[in-house]
This record gives structure tokens, sequence and C-alpha cells, in this order.
């Protein structure tokens, strides 16, 4: 039976919650065999695998005991795809980011025993009927033992060809929101409330690749976001002065925008690495860099209500403009923890700016700018 499992890229290795290979059987697989032509393609699943681990890990921070895989996705949704498909798109959505594609399977036995290394552990049960917690736990034993696989083929390779410094990935999610609503109250008997409703979001998602070799690292960046503008004035209109008075009809006058970003780059950058004195810590620094976003959209303008014969018909314009998106410079500090390999592995949320609130609901602002930093490196001994 085909299963959800089978979309993501071959580098996942499937199992049963309980079906797990001996480890005598993975130490046998690992062997010796791999080679210095594997270490591109060894260390391309590897970065894969950490960018899948990430996505499950921020997934089972929201998700509920009783959501159920195949149960359709709450709206925004309008493709009417499932919790278990929109989770698994965004598995693969990681794993493109963090993928080199030029890190090609070598001819060699190393790659060609992970592959009978992953084949033997395609089974699964059909997670159709689980629930999403459930495939997540599966999901994430999987990834776990993909890294530790990988790793213990880096570690039988030796020689100059081996990386030198910390290789692997870090990954960051920037997200930049505003949330505001303005009302302004009646001002007299014929313009009656205004009220402004305004939300923006702005992604920048990227995988940065640290290669071991040199601090100028190459990186994969995707842009995204909506915006939301609503502007609905409502008021009265005199439309019959007689000798019976005023009559006075209600009107609205309404503006709306909807928009989409859209964008994505791949250029090398700077990654600092810095071992402190104790050789406890590495202060990892970089700069997320400056994009430009796509913006594409519509406005609508209509009045309804009012006097009879004085609305005219809606007025439609297409939105398509550059948005840029500025650089932003990151530090943190991450421990080091021993073994062979060294790893630094971790996340850290960075607030850009610190959150900021004024007003109530019917008056009011909420921004907030923060980083999402996940990040997977080793150094060999």
């Amino acid at each position: 039976m085909k299963t959800p499992f089978s979309f993501l890229p071959a580098v996942v290795v499937l199992l049963t919650i309980t079906s797990f290979l001996a480890p005598s059987k993975l130490a046998a697989q690992s062997g010796s065999s791999c080679k210095c032509e594997d270490i591109p393609y060894l260390i391309n699943l590897l970065n894969e695998a950490n960018a899948a681990l990430d996505t499950l890990q921020q997934a089972e921070k929201t998700v509920k005991p009783n959501e159920m895989f195949n149960e359709i996705a709450p709206d925004p949704n309008p493709t009417r795809a499932t919790r278990g498909t929109l989770l698994v798109n965004a598995i693969n959505e990681a794993m493109s980011l963090a993928r080199d594609k030029q890190a090609k399977p070598a001819s060699s036995e190393c790659s060609k025993s992970i592959k009978e290394f992953q084949d033997d552990r395609r089974r699964v049960e059909d997670p159709m009927t689980k629930t999403l917690a459930q495939f997540i736990f599966t999901a994430r034993g999987i990834y776990n033992s993909d890294i530790n696989e990988i790793l213990r083929r880096l570690s039988s390779i030796r020689g100059s060809c081996r990386p030198s410094d910390w290789f692997g990935t870090i990954t960051t999610v920037d997200t930049n929101e505003m949330n505001g609503v303005i009302t302004t109250p009646a001002q007299n008997e014929f313009d009656l409330e205004d009220k402004e409703i305004t939300k923006t979001k702005t992604t920048r998602t990227g995988t940065i690749r640290v290669d071991g070799k040199s601090a100028n690292a190459f990186s994969s960046w995707r842009v995204g976001g909506n915006d939301s503008y609503s502007d609905v004035k409502q008021g009265l209109e005199d439309c019959d002065r007689s000798d019976k008075g005023i009559a006075l009809v209600a009107s609205k006058s309404e503006v709306r925008r909807e928009s989409e970003k859209t964008g994505s780059d791949s250029l090398h950058m700077e990654v600092s690495l810095e071992v402190s004195e104790d050789d406890r810590s590495v202060l990892i620094s970089f700069r997320l860099p400056a994009l430009q976003a796509t913006v594409n959209g519509e406005e609508t303008d209509a009045v309804s209500g009012g006097c009879t014969g004085s609305n005219p018909s809606p007025k439609r314009n297409s939105i398509n403009w550059k948005y840029p998106i500025p650089s932003e410079d990151i530090q943190f500090k991450a421990s080091i923890l021993p073994g062979d390999p060294e790893k630094l592995s971790g996340s850290k949320t960075y607030d850009i700016t610190p959150p900021v609130s004024t007003g109530d609901s019917k008056n009011g602002v909420k921004r907030t700018h923060s980083v999402i930093i996940s990040y997977h490196l080793y150094k060999l001994h």
C-alpha cells in the first residue's frame, strides 16, 4: 500500500514504531566501505535529514493529541489538504533548502549500501489511520536513525579529504508580523464609524550550508507572506429633502487589499565560528541577507447602500510591486557537545526587535519580529 511516507525523498528510512534493525546489522552495514568521493553525498543526506527533523520538532510543539493524519486542515486551506499532507510538504520544502544539488551519489559501495539500508527498512504501518502525533513520533525516529548512520559512515573515512573544521547547516525562519485595528467613532450625524484593519506577515526562510573548509558558506533562501488591508467607512446620505423632512439612507464604502509575497535566492555568505578559549562553546555570527520579494494581489474599492443610482461599479486594480527585506545581523553562542564527532546542535529564538503592543482590540497595533534558528554542526576528530 502506498503511504504518505513514500512521498518523502529517498533519504528517509521507513520503519514502524517498533520495527528497528538490530544494532549489529547497522554496524555491519556502515563498515569501512565509504571513501573520499562519498563525503559530499553523505553530508548532503545529513543536512537533509536534519532539516526534516527540525520541521517535525516545530510541528510537534503545536499538534494536538486527537488530530488525525488524514484530517482536513483548517482554513486557510484552499486545496483542502489533510494535516498530514501539509506536514509532508513542509518537510520536503525544508529538505530542498538544505539540499546540495551538486552532491550526487558516488558510484561506490558506500552509496549502494545506503540505498540497501534504506530499502531494507521501508516497512511502515499505514499512517492514514494514525494521529498526527503518532506520525511525527515515527518520523522523528526515522530521521534520528538516518543521522546516526550517516555520522558513523563519515567517521569511518580517514585522510585529508575529510572536512577540517565544522560542517553542517544553520537554518533560520525570520518572521515579521504586524496586526492593527484603528476604529474612528462617528464624527457627526452623517459620518459614522470608520474601521481599518491591517495584517501583514513576511517570512524569510533559509538554510546555510557550512562546508568545514571555508567561511564562505552557500545558502538558499525563500520569501513568503501575506498582506491584508481593509478600510470600511459607514455613514448616512441625505437622499430626499422635502417638506416631510430629511431622508437619511445608510451607505458603506469599502476598500480591500489582499496580496502575497514570493521570492527566492541562492548566494554565498560569510559565517564566523569563534571557539571559546576553554573549547566549550562557539560564538556563531552571520548576517541574514537582504532580499527582494515580489508582491502580487488585488485591490477592490466598492460602495453599497446610499441613495438610489449613486453607487458606481466596484473598481479592481492589480497589485504588482517589489518589496525590499533588509539584512539583519545574528549572533549567538552554542555549547560544544563532546564526542566523535563533536556537535553544535540546538535551536534558539532571536528577537530582531522586542514585541510591541499598543492600545486594545478596538484601537491597537501589535508588532513582532523574531528569528527561529536551528543549527546542526559537526567536527570530526
